[in-house]
């Protein structure tokens, strides 16, 4: 063999599972509408109802009177339909061009002839018949065609016997399967099938698809020997045929040039072509290095591209994964501009004789395709693209998703462009939060303050660079506008400033991204004055006690809310110093102290909202008095409130101002309407104590401080807050609740008993029970505090009898129902006795003697039980 291609068997290549190779069907034909869209037999049915509604029309058009134009019409519409169907590559409706043209010659024949009055369609067929059944009837009646009863070799004579051979032939690629190399140094095995003959020398000839040069393969009986096939490629049981495979290492257009058998004589060889081509592949071609991931922003456009090679047209198959969610696309027709190929339309002869006349073979030679895949990314998150499957025209399937079971590793898939992927980012957004030209920032004069600015974005993608620009006020002659930049590493982070300005916010760009910078963007911060106060003293007098106080009307200039400190002082001794949160720019506050002697009053310190501890020297905020006490009284508690129950008596303190002895005046109402009024006399101590007669109603008691007089005879009236007494209208009781309708408890000795009570009032209640041992008559009295006035039980666990003494709940004792006793015993334990009789003799206690019996012979005694079963 005078090659040197590589040998490999076809049955071993039918037998090895290649992902880019499937079983060629040659009826195959990709329609120019994918399945996707419209189903084949979808398409061939819409076909078939135009057609049929063309002629419905042409039938209809016959019996209008006007229809000089018939003939015309409807041969550009058949024609027109017929040449135009092989357009659409459906299966089966697909023919070759003769057929096409054969096909609209017969239509505008039968056209003709409908509008043609002269010669009707009935005598044409009639024609036809003749022309297939042309018998005629003989004398005898049967049926014979005439051409058979005529010998026209009557002028031969003798005999001349011919032996006829079985015809020898040869068939290359019998399975009409395609083929494809993917390497320069891989090979097919094309078949070759034999009929009735031995060859002894095979002729191989390669067409070049680019140059049309053709290349022969020479194969010898030693060669053929060793290339013939043990399993056919095709199921067809038949000895007279026989296979071999001859290898081929390049693309190409084969066919067989010659054959000749053990007799030396040539073979007739069989008119098939096989064309050999590259095997599809395709790579993806990224905007960036294809060994990693690389990062993008949200928003972006990354624009890579499909490279596919091979027999145009090609499909491709490819995923793109979203944060793990995974899509299937599907691009069909993939071929270059202007690209024609007979693939495309009607597709390769059904003889498999492709390449006559040397016409151009650049159609089955591998082409380079480039497919944009436009993204733009609005997915943040992990992107990644992967070339699953890539077909040729000729069916040739090159699967990617079968080598590459895993997608685990990705850096493999990465580095044989089989995959690109890449990281979306989101970007960042910056904008000041709580302040703009209407809400602008108050800087306090010499201190720094933090401007409140909200930055969204990943921790991952920082840290974050903001650049803003700084612009003076109008009144700030003294500095200019200048830019800086501040770095944030979280979203929390504040911008720190000591001058005072209009903030812009100019850009803001991450680790990956640049961001956006959103509304507000800009920030005014201004330095407003320090606080100041200035105070109003007014007297206060009495007409009996002269000055008693004095009243201070304060104005505040600044920013509220304010504090202000104070301090009185009482002959030289600070006996008051106190701070005062006022909201507003003014305030009124008086002074009245509660002793006499000499006070002064100051005012010290001031704050507001921004400026602390500003202290106060101005002698306009200090004033001094001589005070003569005046007669006053009140609770020593504050909101005194007191509970008790009907007939008791309440007491309250009281704290009296002014000269001693003095006389307290108050009153006591009931109900809203009855008001008793009450005096006390000769008091001669700052502090008394008032008490109320036996409260018997119950409800709500108001005890009034009316007025008080001094020593003077001024009389004051009082304004002070009121005493509440709550009297109550019941007392508390208790009382045992009956378990299971009585009273009488039996249970197991030892064991605890729980007996329930009964309470009425308010808790805690302080219970006290007495028990009584029936054995000692001994009496023990026991208390317990609970908190439920129902569901409580007593627990106790010795037999006797048990009774409520005393209850009394949070304010008053109460009342112990006359029925509360219960009484606890214990069940009977169970006995054993032996029955008496005269075979048996008692030993000592629970002892016994039995009088002998013989060995085998049954013996019973009888014993006694007492007790519950």
């Amino acid at each position: 063999m005078s090659t040197t291609a590589a040998t490999t068997s076809s049955s071993s290549r039918r037998a090895s599972v290649r992902p880019w190779r499937k079983e060629a069907d040659k009826e195959k034909i990709d329609p120019l509408i994918p399945e996707m869209y419209m189903e084949v037999g979808q398409q061939r049915l819409l076909a078939v109802s135009l057609f049929m509604l063309i002629q419905a029309f042409k039938f209809y058009d016959l019996t209008r009177p006007e229809s000089s134009s018939f003939t015309v019409k409807y041969f550009i519409l058949d024609s027109g339909f017929i040449c135009g169907l092989p357009i659409f590559r459906i299966p089966w409706l697909t023919f070759t061009s003769k057929v096409v043209m054969g096909q609209a010659l017969v239509m505008a024949i039968i056209t003709i002839l409908l509008f043609n009055n002269s010669v009707t369609l009935g005598t044409i067929l009639a024609a036809i018949w003749k022309g297939l059944f042309d018998k005629e009837l003989s004398f005898s009646g049967t049926k014979v065609r005439s051409r058979d009863v005529f010998d026209r070799s009557a002028h031969l004579s003798g005999r001349y016997t011919v032996h006829i051979l079985p015809e020898s032939t040869a068939l290359l690629n019998p399975t009409r399967d395609s083929y494809c190399i993917e390497h320069s140094f891989s090979s097919v095995s094309i078949p070759v099938r034999l009929n009735s003959t031995e060859p002894i020398f095979i002729q191989l000839d390669k067409v070049n698809f680019d140059t049309l040069e053709k290349t022969s393969f020479n194969f010898t009986k030693k060669d053929i020997k060793k290339f013939k096939m043990d399993i056919p490629p095709e199921n067809i049981d038949s000895q007279k045929l026989s296979y071999i495979s001859l290898p081929v290492n390049s693309p190409g257009l084969y066919r067989l040039a010659k054959v000749v058998d053990s007799s030396n004589l040539d073979v007739r060889l069989y008119q098939t072509d096989v064309l050999v081509t590259s095997c599809p592949s395709a790579y993806i071609l990224g905007t960036s290095s294809q060994n990693s991931l690389v990062d993008r922003c949200i928003g972006d456009t990354d624009t890579p591209k499909l490279v596919v090679d091979g027999v145009p047209p090609l499909k491709v198959k490819y995923s793109r994964s979203i944060k793990g969610r995974e899509t299937l696309f599907s691009v069909q027709s993939v071929q270059p501009e202007r690209f024609v190929s007979p693939l495309i339309h009607g597709g390769l002869p059904e003889s498999g004789y492709i390449w006559r006349n040397k016409k151009s073979l650049d159609w089955a030679a591998s082409k380079t395709v480039e497919v944009d895949m436009d993204t733009t990314l609005g997915v943040t998150g992990e992107w990644l693209y992967n070339i699953d499957e890539v077909e040729d025209a000729f069916g040739n399937v090159l699967n990617y998703s079968r080598m590459y079971d895993t997608r685990e590793d990705s850096k493999v898939m990465l580095s044989k462009s089989l995959s690109y992927g890449f990281m979306v980012h989101s970007r960042p957004q910056v904008r000041f939060q709580g302040c703009d030209a209407e809400r602008p920032v108050k800087l306090p004069k010499g201190r720094s303050i933090d401007l409140p600015i909200q930055l969204t974005g990943d921790k991952a993608n920082g840290p974050y660079t903001v650049k803003i620009e700084r612009a003076p006020l109008d009144d700030d002659s003294s500095s200019k506008a200048h830019e800086f930049e501040h770095k944030f590493n979280g979203d929390r982070e504040r911008l720190t400033v000591d001058e005072s300005g209009v903030y812009q916010l100019k850009s803001i760009s991450g680790k990956y991204c640049a961001g956006d910078i959103i509304e507000s963007s800009s920030c005014l911060v201004y330095v407003p004055p320090e606080p100041t106060v200035s105070v109003e003293f007014d007297e206060i007098t009495d007409k009996c006690a002269g000055s008693i106080g004095v009243s201070a009307d304060l104005s505040f200039t600044g920013t509220p809310p304010f504090r202000v400190s104070y301090r009185i002082i009482k002959d030289g001794t600070v006996v008051r110093n106190e701070q005062i949160d006022i909201a507003h720019s003014r305030y009124q506050m008086e002074f009245k102290p509660d002793s006499a002697g000499n006070y002064s009053y100051e005012f010290y310190s001031l704050d507001d909202s921004l400026y602390k501890g500003l202290q106060l020297n101005d002698g306009t905020l200090r004033v001094d008095q001589s005070i003569h006490a005046l007669a006053g009284a009140a609770f020593t508690e504050k909101s005194p409130h007191r509970r008790c129950c009907s007939e008791d008596q309440v007491s309250f303190g009281v704290k009296l101002n002014g000269v001693a002895p003095f006389k307290l005046t108050y009153e006591i109402v009931h109900g809203g309407s009855k008001r008793t009024k009450y005096s006390q006399s000769g008091i001669e101590n700052s502090e008394t104590e008032i008490e109320t007669p036996p409260l018997k109603s119950g409800g709500r008691y108001t005890v009034t401080l009316v007025s008080v007089e001094d020593k003077n005879g001024c009389k004051t009236s009082l304004n002070e807050e009121d005493a509440i007494i709550e009297v109550r209208r019941q007392r508390p009781g208790a009382g045992f609740l009956p378990i299971d309708g009585t009273m009488n408890v039996k249970a197991l000795e030892g064991h605890t008993v729980g007996l329930p009570l009964r309470l009425s009032g308010e808790g805690p209640w302080n219970v006290i029970y007495r028990y009584q041992n029936p054995d000692t008559e001994e009496v023990e009295d026991t208390q317990v505090q609970l908190s439920k006035p129902n569901g409580e039980m007593i627990k106790v666990n010795r037999k006797g009898k048990y009774s409520l003494v005393q209850v009394s709940d949070a304010f008053c004792p109460g009342e112990v129902a006359d029925t509360s006793e219960f009484s606890l015993s214990w069940y009977d334990k169970p006995e054993m006795s032996v029955v008496p009789s005269p075979s048996l003799t008692q030993l000592e206690e629970m002892t016994y003697s039995r009088k002998a019996v013989c060995e085998g012979d049954e013996d019973v005694f009888e014993i006694g039980l007492e007790g519950k079963c």
